[in-house]
């Protein structure tokens, strides 16, 4: 049998154990033998760090968690502890009536810069002229007028919050409802919030790139069942005004449209805006929404209603085609 002697403390011992059994010196490892062992831990460690998502690998690369002053910055908060899901909290409605164009412009820009969507997707943001093209000092039609009084023969039309500031005020309600004249012989002494058709949550999924806004279709559904299958419109501007020029409905549930050329056939150009318009009869006319476009107007037909929009800034290749936003509705 082979043997070796032991240089620590010179014992003879088989050739063949690894250590001396007298003094246990260990023999150094071969070079060629050294460098597998040492790639084979490698690769072992990096199949670990790529199959565990919790590891410190992947955490190494996760982006910084928002700071405290970022929080007070950034017109949003987290709704739970991944921060997957970020809840948008609804600005009020505000008056816009007798303001110049330079005041909405900058509270328009101070919302999108402080919006935590947006001031990442849109930098450098400026009101697009052919969205905002509204003149100075005029009245904005009223929610509260136009929900309780109407506007035919109301020269108070423009008095109190404006119907279209929850759009200027929140750039993330990527659409939503254009509050309807209810002024049709009906009593409107129960006039509420509820009229409005305002969302009541908004959240930011940032890793599908998803808006979703919720709407309480429920209560609204109750108190005007004789309104239930008929047809609304949205105000579609802040969808247009932050670039995302097309839009596709791609999915929907207890939703019908109105025309049978609709935005779920193809992409459509979307077109809203606002402009001096006389939809307030008043004789100066007031800033309102244009156009009434048919191909967006739809049926909800009972509440736990849906819809998901894909929104594109550049006109796609075809439906199919991945979404530049997403944009989901639920009506509750």
């Amino acid at each position: 049998m082979k043997a070796k002697i032991c240089p620590i403390c010179q014992n003879i011992y088989p050739a063949n154990l690894p250590q001396c059994p007298n003094c246990q010196y260990k023999e150094p490892m071969d070079g060629k033998l050294a460098l597998r062992v040492a790639l084979s831990i490698l690769f072992v460690a990096i199949i670990f760090n790529f199959l565990n998502e919790d590891n410190a690998f992947k955490n190494f690369f996760k982006k910084e968690e928002i700071s405290n002053i970022q929080q007070e910055f950034f017109y949003g908060y987290k709704e739970n502890n991944q921060g997957e899901i970020i809840k948008i909290p609804i600005r009020p409605m505000s008056s816009l009536s007798g303001l110049t164009k330079a005041e909405i412009y900058e509270d328009r820009i101070k919302y999108v810069n402080n919006s935590i969507i947006f001031s990442k997707l849109n930098k450098n943001y400026y009101p697009r002229q052919e969205v905002y093209n509204i003149v100075d000092n005029l009245p904005w039609i009223s929610a509260y007028e136009v929900a309780k009084n109407g506007v035919e023969n109301n020269p108070d039309i423009g008095v109190g919050e404006s119907r279209h500031s929850i759009f200027v005020n929140n750039p993330e309600l990527l659409m939503g409802f254009i509050i309807p004249d209810y002024n049709r012989g009906k009593n409107r002494e129960d006039f509420d919030e509820t009229d409005y058709m305002l969302p009541t949550k908004i959240t930011w999924d940032e890793k599908n790139k998803t808006i979703r806004a919720y709407f309480d279709f429920s209560s609204y559904f109750k108190k005007h069942y004789y309104f239930k299958g008929s047809s609304f419109y949205v105000d579609e501007t802040n969808a247009r005004d932050l670039g995302y020029d097309w839009i596709l409905c791609e999915d929907k549930k207890r939703v019908i449209f109105s025309s049978v050329d609709n935005i779920s056939k193809v992409p459509y150009k979307t077109r809203g805006y606002y402009h001096r318009g006389y939809g307030c009869r008043l004789e100066n006319g007031c800033n309102n929404y244009s156009p009434h476009q048919s191909s967006m107007d739809f049926k909800i037909m009972d509440s736990n209603a849906y819809m998901k929009f894909k929104f594109w800034k550049n006109k796609p290749l075809s439906k199919f085609q991945k979404a530049d936003l997403i944009y989901e509705m639920y009506f509750e």
